[in-house]
């Protein structure tokens, strides 16, 4: 069943790994206040996130396609190759807004 489900097996695994894990790790930095809030860490954030949910509509949209004889849409893999550069792209802006640690100051003598 599951080697038929594959593109549902995907989209569940990328759902649950990528989507809870990854929203930890970004939410957990940025509540801590180690990000810049800047426009750049807004856009990162715009832009993994789109990435994200647009990827999980189309391998939800492959999975169903194939299980209710649903036609598959031209350029199906260059789409899902589009869609998915955003996350590495939102990621690296969002890593661009990092806070440089400040040097503790040391006393004069």
């Amino acid at each position: 069943m599951a080697a038929q489900q594959r593109a549902l097996v995907i989209f569940y695994l990328h759902l649950v790994l990528l989507g809870r894990i990854s929203t930890f790790l970004l939410a957990y930095p940025i509540q801590a206040r180690i990000f810049q809030k800047t426009r750049l860490l807004s856009m990162g954030l715009i832009l993994f996130i789109s990435g994200f949910l647009g990827s999980e509509a189309l391998l939800l949209y492959q999975g169903l396609s194939g299980s209710l004889g649903w036609p598959l849409f031209n350029r199906y893999s260059l789409r899902l190759s589009s869609v998915s550069l955003a996350l590495p792209v939102g990621f690296l802006l969002i890593l661009f807004t990092l806070k440089q640690p400040t040097p503790e100051r040391q006393p004069l003598n």
